[in-house]
Formats: structure tokens, C-alpha cells, sequence
């Protein structure tokens, strides 16, 4: 009985130190872009991977009008704005009701004169 438990005890302790190795994030495992298409506030034009800036750090935010997590980390990025200046940024807005938001509109303006 005792050797039975000191195996699965030695297995449990085997396992979880393997499973703490850490993969290289994933920035780093994959440094390209990925296919991205998404459709600007007009309704017909459509933003896609091959518009963005070759060579320059991108920051793709998803945001949702809806969600209080999102208002306030907006509204973060919009005090500190002034550190992204080499960092192009894209904000790709979850709902359907784009116009509404008020706080998307103000950070648009301000990545608008950033991205330049």
C-alpha cells in the first residue's frame, strides 16, 4: 500500500514539474501577422492584413462597447496614448453599434494621430 502511494505520489510530483515549462509566447513563436479582415465603420470597406505597416509593431485591440472591462482599459490606453507612438494600432470594435460608443470615437481620433 505504502509503495503504491509513494508511486502516485512521485508521478503527481513528476507531472506537475513538467507541466510548468513554459512555451516561448506567442509573439515570438509566431512574429507575422495572421489573415486579418475586418470591415471599417463606412459598411464597405475592408481593413485586411495588407494595409498594415510593414515592419511596425502591431497592437490589436478588441473592444466591446458593452463590456466594463473594455470601457475602462480604453480609457487607460487613451491617458498613456503618448507611449505608442511607434506602435501601430488597430481597434476592432465588437458590436454592431459602432456609432454609439462615444469612447471608441475619442481613442479612433487619437490612434488617427498616432499612427501616422
Amino acid at each position: 500500500m505504502k509503495t503504491g502511494f509513494l508511486s502516485f505520489l512521485l508521478c503527481s510530483v513528476a507531472l506537475t514539474t513538467l507541466a510548468q515549462a513554459q512555451p516561448d509566447p506567442p509573439y515570438k513563436r509566431f512574429p507575422t501577422v495572421p489573415p486579418l479582415k475586418l470591415l471599417l465603420t463606412d459598411s464597405t470597406t475592408i481593413f485586411t492584413d495588407k494595409d498594415l505597416k510593414k515592419n511596425k509593431p502591431l497592437f490589436l485591440i478588441l473592444f466591446s462597447p458593452d463590456c466594463e472591462h473594455c470601457q475602462k482599459e480604453t480609457e487607460e490606453l487613451i491617458e498613456k496614448i503618448d507611449s505608442f507612438k511607434n506602435i501601430q494600432i488597430v481597434i476592432c470594435n465588437c458590436s454592431i453599434r459602432v456609432s454609439e460608443s462615444k469612447l471608441v470615437v475619442q481613442f479612433n481620433c487619437l490612434v488617427e494621430k498616432v499612427n501616422r
